[in-house]
């Protein structure tokens, strides 16, 4: 027993001395010297030049830290700018125990002034596409059952990111800017808090919340969590739910929130992004609060306990409540709405009608769609003294 315990003794020491005697040579080695070595290898894997233009270090300790600067990363040779990808500055600390045995434990992953051209040529050929000189490109390999062990990064902080995309077609350039982003999560199978800010095209926006974790982001199959809020456009947005898929966007199931002082002043921010011209001259009609319960995916998907409230009691407003079978066809309708105020004078400036003052009124009804029809039931309309009651009903089967 006395031997063995020798012998476990000796075994320690020694190990204890490797790697005392590895740290020891790492020290002594000046990384900078194997900046050429890094750039050959990058060429040769990309046809690309990469240069490491600042300091290249790293410090050996129980949690060793590398650091890397003034990195930039060339862009084709027909691409706008002669950089695809520049960086600043990327810091790393890790965790030397659990690195010793095939663990890669990233306690701080810090990444400052990355700046990124994504772009096409006039024939749609995209700047990523890479390929080695004298290569071929080789189709992809299928994936083996064999499971790789991710890297487990408890906190990521970005700052001054930049990422632009410019369609060589129409010459028109895409921006997103990051001023900060911050990311922790205490492992691959922990949940992800999140906050950013930054703007889209200039257009500022803020978000925060908490996300799945990475490792069920990156296997699919299981319902992934997400719980937001942001800020943008005028809009404050919540949404909180699942996604059975989120990198297919498929299996959607989410409570989403939006309101804001102005609807027009959102709705003309959305236009202008998307390039929706007869939407940006909405006149101003008030705050508004909508909140709906969003299932299915991006191409088919259905709105129910929806909850609408457009304008100001005193003035004009509007609500809507109900569900939408399927939103992207309109199909399934079976909503109630409302409309009341003191004068109706704001709503023809909206509708662009020139109507004479009148008095204030309020409208209410219920509206179906079923098959080749547009119903509209339970209407009750009030101007003044005078009320409407009735239902009606409008046939499309057979209009052009």
């Amino acid at each position: 027993m006395k031997g063995w315990k020798k012998i476990v003794s000796a075994v320690v020491v020694l190990a204890v001395a490797a790697v005392a005697a590895g740290i020891a040579i790492i020290k002594s080695l000046d990384l900078n010297e194997y900046r050429g070595l890094i750039a050959d290898q990058v060429i040769t894997a990309t046809g690309r030049e990469m240069m490491i233009a600042g300091k290249l270090d790293v410090k050996i300790s129980l949690t060793p830290a590398l650091a890397v600067e003034g990195v930039t990363f060339a862009n084709a040779p027909w691409g706008s700018r002669a950089q695809m990808a520049t960086l600043k500055q990327l810091a790393a600390v890790v965790e030397l125990l659990p690195l010793l045995t095939g663990d890669v434990r990233v306690k701080r992953l810090v990444l400052t002034g990355l700046d990124v051209l994504v772009e096409t040529d006039a024939k749609g050929r995209g700047n990523w596409e890479l390929e080695a000189p004298g290569k071929k490109v080789e189709a992809a390999k299928p994936a083996t059952e064999t499971a790789t062990k991710l890297p487990v990064v408890h906190a990521v902080r970005m700052k001054d990111v930049a990422v632009a995309y410019r369609d060589g077609r129409t010459g028109k350039t895409t921006t997103l800017r990051l001023a900060r982003l911050d990311v922790e999560e205490k492992g691959v199978e922990a949940p992800m808090a999140v906050a950013l800010a930054g703007d889209f095209d200039g257009k500022a926006f803020e978000a925060s919340g908490r996300l799945g974790p990475l490792a069920a982001l990156i296997k699919g199959g299981v319902p992934y969590p997400v719980s937001l809020r942001a800020k943008a456009l005028g809009a404050e947005v919540v949404v909180d739910g699942v996604v059975s898929e989120p990198r297919a966007m498929t299996g959607l199931d989410l409570k989403v929130q939006a309101s804001g002082n102005e609807l027009a002043e959102s709705v003309t921010a959305v236009a202008a992004q998307v390039s929706a011209e007869k939407f940006r001259r909405l006149p101003a009609v008030g705050p508004f609060r909508i909140a709906a319960r969003l299932k299915g995916n991006t191409a088919k998907f259905s709105l129910t306990a929806i909850d609408a409230a457009i304008g100001k009691s005193e003035q004009m407003l509007a609500t809507v409540s109900g569900a939408i079978a399927d939103v992207p066809t309109v199909a399934g309708l079976d909503l109630k709405f409302s409309l009341e105020g003191k004068d109706a004078g704001p709503l023809a400036k909206a509708l662009g009608l020139k109507l004479p003052t009148l008095p204030p009124f309020k409208v209410a009804a219920a509206v179906t769609n079923p098959k080749d029809a547009y119903v509209v039931d339970g209407l009750d309309a009030k101007l003044g003294g005078s009320d409407l009651k009735g239902r009606l009903s409008v046939r499309l089967a057979g209009v052009p």
